[in-house]
């Protein structure tokens, strides 16, 4: 998650510090004139493609009004004095790492041991410096002050909350799900050899449970290498039977947890990241979810409360756009449309 993290900043950053010795595509003005720079505007087109992303000419439309609008919302907040204070900046990088008791220095080393993996995997990608990385972070935690300062969150009603739950009604189908115990063994980053072992491990552990020697729970404690689940006897909750639970444990997994009787500890099976001995605890059919009904994604969160953070996100969204909206009106903004007919066309890269 970090790696994605720190790779998806890179595009931020590239906009901040690329080589300024190209024409301006576009010239901003809120409390003073800035640009767009050709070097700018390839950097941003580099850094996506780094990622496997060819923009489309329309998209290349919408990349250049980003930059103009990341431009004006820094001027605004200027204009605003507000200013991102160093406390400010490590409690939004802890937040986006995960890592929230991490220092200033954790951080800064997690950035570039990532840097390190990227410039060796996609050597053609400029890399900005920490000292670039962290000054990128100060201006997208100011452009977030200045949209909380100009938009307030808008709670829905419980009308709106009803008539979005009625409007999708596909959004609340649950497929069948199982309750899963397991032990695990894990082979992740291990070669063909240490993998026999480990499965030779599980196969053990599984010889063990049939003679009586052990219980399901007792091996858990002994054999598995999930150590969080195993404070739980092994339970790893209710599993639902939906694709994205195929990418997580694998179809020959997933498969066979829906195809186990309940009760019965079923044989070494594979999955992604290693061997399993699994028990079926629960098994719940395939039904709608109400709206007073637990979120099985998030267990402290009713379907209601979901359904009412989702409006609230796309009140925020929409409310922010009209504040750019308002902003960009207050600005002038020029594009110099004779040299950017080529880069719009994508005749130019």
């Amino acid at each position: 998650m970090k790696k994605l993290f720190f790779i998806a900043l890179i595009m931020v950053v590239q906009l901040a510090y690329g080589q300024s010795l190209s024409q301006n595509l576009a010239t901003v003005t809120l409390i003073r004139a800035q640009s767009v720079t050709e070097s700018d505007f390839r950097e941003r087109l580099t850094a996506l493609r780094a990622q496997g992303i060819e923009p489309t000419n329309a998209q290349r439309l919408e990349i250049l009004n980003m930059m103009i609008d990341s431009i004006i919302a820094l001027q605004a907040a200027e204009r605003e004095r507000i200013v991102a204070s160093n406390n400010d900046i490590l409690e939004a990088l802890q937040a986006m790492t995960g890592m929230p008791r991490a220092t200033l220095a954790d951080i800064e080393r997690a950035y570039r041991s990532n840097v390190a993996e990227v410039a060796r995997t996609n050597p053609e990608v400029a890399m900005p410096s920490w000292e670039q990385f962290l000054t990128s972070v100060r201006e997208e935690v100011t452009r977030q002050m200045l949209f909380q300062r100009m938009v307030q969150p808008r709670t829905p009603t419980d009308a709106e909350v009803v008539q979005a739950y009625n409007d999708n009604p596909d959004n609340f189908n649950m497929p069948e799900q199982v309750r899963v115990s397991h032990i695990f063994f894990n082979f992740a980053g291990m070669n063909a050899e240490q993998r026999r072992e480990v499965q030779a491990r599980a196969s053990r552990a599984r010889q063990d449970i049939a003679s009586g020697a052990v219980t399901f729970e007792q091996a858990v404690s002994i054999y598995s290498d999930d150590r969080e689940s195993a404070s739980r006897l092994g339970d790893i909750g209710f599993i639902p039977n939906l694709p994205a639970m195929v990418e997580v444990f694998g179809p020959t997994l997933i498969g066979a947890m829906f195809s186990q009787q309940t009760g019965v500890v079923s044989a070494v099976v594979e999955g992604q990241l290693g061997y399993h001995i699994f028990r079926i605890t629960d098994r719940q059919a395939a039904r709608k979810l109400g709206l007073s009904d637990i979120n099985p994604f998030e267990p402290r969160q009713t379907i209601h409360q979901m359904v009412t953070m989702q409006l609230m996100q796309r009140n925020w969204l929409e409310d922010m756009e009209r504040a750019t909206l308002n902003l960009r009106s207050q600005s002038n903004i020029v594009i110099n449309e004779s040299l950017w007919g080529p880069w719009a066309r994508g005749e130019r890269n």
